[in-house]
């Protein structure tokens, strides 16, 4: 250091480090060329804290998801995002309704798609997806008392001679 002063070279070293220093990153840097951003900066990250690279990770990572937790709460608590009452799925205000006359309940649009398919059977009143309209009546029969109804019928057919 003496002797940078008194050689009056002691403030040549930022002009030295200006110049070198694309030099340096071309020819030593190529590491965080080809690891990327990322990883250059979790490495750092666990150097400048004394800990393994891996922990440094798991670090980043959890902020990461406390961070995305903290974003969706703030978008609920401002009604972008709604939680489904059927499937708890959370989704964007547009993603879903409440029909009233249904349930107060606001419900994403693939729970209502499958809301709408439910039909009631006539024979023995349960709600069922699978189910076949009758053409003659219009109502609604369900696989299972139509199963029940054509063994019924074949039961009642007289077998041949």
């Amino acid at each position: 250091m003496w002797k940078a002063v008194r050689r009056g070279r002691l403030l040549s070293w930022p002009g030295v480090c200006f110049v070198g220093f694309p030099v340096w990153a071309r020819e030593y840097g190529t590491w965080y060329v080809n690891r990327g951003v990322w990883v250059v900066f979790k490495w750092y990250l666990a150097f400048w804290l004394g800990v393994p690279a891996t922990f440094a990770s798991a670090a980043a990572s959890r902020c990461t998801a406390v961070g995305q937790r903290v974003v969706l709460r703030v978008k609920k608590l401002l009604g972008i995002m709604r939680q489904c009452q059927e499937c708890k799925k959370i989704c964007s205000q547009d993603g879903g309704r409440a029909d009233l006359a249904v349930d107060p309940g606001w419900y994403c649009n693939n729970c209502w798609s499958l809301y709408n398919r439910h039909h009631e059977c006539r024979k023995c009143l349960r709600w069922t997806t699978r189910c076949r309209e009758d053409a003659a009546t219009g109502k609604w029969l369900c696989s299972w008392c139509e199963d029940k109804e054509a063994r019924q019928q074949q039961q009642q057919q007289p077998s041949p001679p």
